[in-house]
């Protein structure tokens, strides 16, 4: 029994590489590892280009949403209010003029 491992024992703990000691003597400096070390399962995931399970993010994810979502509803409400209300077309405009026959808008011959 002694000689059995656990499981959970060797599996490695979730440390992106950007959270590793930057100064340590790696064998693989970019990458942040030795030789022979092994490799977390999702450690495709973990690169320092990616994602850091240690980031404490400034927003919480439901913060997230419920800005990019009220973003858009308040849009939303503003393009609905605007066709309700007809807002573009309560400025005041001069009146159009149509083409009325016998009057002339304009000529093509030299002012006398």
């Amino acid at each position: 029994m002694s000689d059995t491992i656990d499981a959970k024992s060797k599996q490695k703990s979730e440390v992106g590489q950007d959270a590793r000691d930057p100064y340590e003597d790696f064998d693989y400096h970019y990458r942040r590892q030795n030789f022979g070390e092994p490799l977390h399962k999702d450690y495709e995931i973990y690169t320092s280009d990616r994602h850091n399970p240690n980031e404490v993010l400034r927003y919480t994810p439901l913060q997230m949403i419920a800005a990019f979502l009220g973003t858009f509803m308040f849009f939303y409400v503003c393009s609905i209010t605007d066709s309700y209300f007809d807002l573009r077309n309560s400025w005041q405009v001069k009146p159009k003029q149509y083409p009325q026959p016998g009057v002339v808008h304009y000529t093509f011959e030299p002012l006398e």
